[in-house]
């Protein structure tokens, strides 16, 4: 923080009177203490329904029939971790090293078919990144963090990668002093960080689940890889949140993302064949997702800190998974293409403790 941060400060915490409205200008910045300890839990609820649904065999449409489907899916994802920020330098974490608390997602999914009647499952993900500590240190040459386990860990290489170091949500910061009513535009990475906290995480359906549909190899951070559109933030002033001052800031995300999926298909691929009768081959020719996420909500940064306090993000998410593939049969060869799309909402938080 410059030295006309530090005075302006300085001055607020003598002249009270200064944070009348009209008449404040404060410092909202990121200033972590080098040696501080924070912990944050973040939990994103995802609550889905079917909306619609074609269906078309050999070229012949079967919606109609595809109609009579009723899909819901309702998911909970919780990451806990805790942070320790080791070495700061240049306005950021040069070394930051992060214990994985709690790393799980819960689905409740029901489907309703007039053919099968109603069927229902409660589908649980975890990571083996659970209970790990990561050490994060930034690389000036690379300008990007290098990713290991910390001292007298082992795990598996893999699971390092596409981890993100960034779940401090300092890309929502305005990056200068603000008066009340002031806005600013958010830069796409940070709300991508926001939408995907700590990046890849290797969430795997557990049991049955994984075995059968090769789903697993999907996750959050591929489908908003591509993520664009209009995020916007306003200055609302500062207040007490459970005796602690922080600043307000409302946030306007205007979200949309689309990207072809095919790469990740294989997997898919080779579990639905591993259920094939013998002489049966099939092959997923097209995977495409998009998404969109209209949302309000607000940031509470901790002036005291520097880092945030809490963060609440609610609303409509709409998501399209269309998927085309041919199947080799003794007695000819079949295509089928699908179209699924699903609406609802997305509620996020976070919450932090020391």
């Amino acid at each position: 923080m410059n030295t006309t941060s530090r005075s302006l400060l300085t001055g607020l915490a003598l002249a009270p009177l200064l944070l009348a409205p009209g008449g404040a200008v404060d410092g909202v910045g990121y200033q972590p203490k080098e040696g501080a300890t924070a912990t944050r839990a973040f939990l994103i609820e995802t609550d889905l329904t079917l909306e619609d649904m074609s269906l078309e065999f050999d070229g012949q449409d079967m919606s109609e029939m595809a109609g009579k489907i009723d899909m819901a899916m309702k998911t909970s994802q919780a990451l806990e971790v805790t942070d320790q920020y080791e070495v700061i330098a240049d306005g950021r974490p040069a070394k930051l090293k992060r214990s994985f608390d709690k790393v799980e997602t819960s689905s409740h999914i029901t489907v309703s078919n007039p053919m099968v009647g109603d069927n229902e499952a409660d589908v649980p993900a975890s990571s083996e990144l659970e209970g790990a500590t990561v050490l994060f240190s930034w690389n000036d040459s690379e300008e990007d963090f290098d990713v290991a386990f910390a001292e007298g860990e082992d795990g598996d290489e893999e699971l390092l990668v596409g981890l993100l170091e960034n779940m401090d949500l300092r890309g929502f910061l305005p990056g200068k002093e603000v008066s009340v009513g002031d806005t600013w535009k958010v830069p796409t990475d940070a709300v991508q960080n926001a939408l995907r906290p700590g990046g890849d995480l290797k969430l795997k359906p557990e049991g049955e689940y994984q075995d059968m549909t090769g789903m697993g190899d999907l996750s959050s951070t591929d489908l908003i890889a591509n993520l664009e559109g209009e995020f916007e933030a306003e200055y609302s002033g500062t207040r007490e949140e459970e005796g602690v001052r922080v600043g307000v800031i409302q946030l306007t995300l205007k979200a949309k993302c689309a990207r072809d999926m095919s790469d990740k298909a294989g997997a898919m691929r080779d579990k639905m064949a591993e259920n094939m009768p013998p002489g049966i081959q099939m092959e997923i020719t097209a995977f495409d997702g998009e998404l969109s996420y209209d949302a309000e909500g607000e940031l509470l940064w901790n002036l005291e800190s520097g880092l945030p306090h809490a963060l609440s993000v609610s609303g409509d998410m709409r998501m399209i998974i269309d998927m085309a593939m041919s199947v080799e049969t003794p007695d000819g060869d079949q295509s089928m293409e699908q179209s699924l799309t699903f609406a609802g909402t997305q509620t996020i938080t976070l919450t932090t403790g020391e």
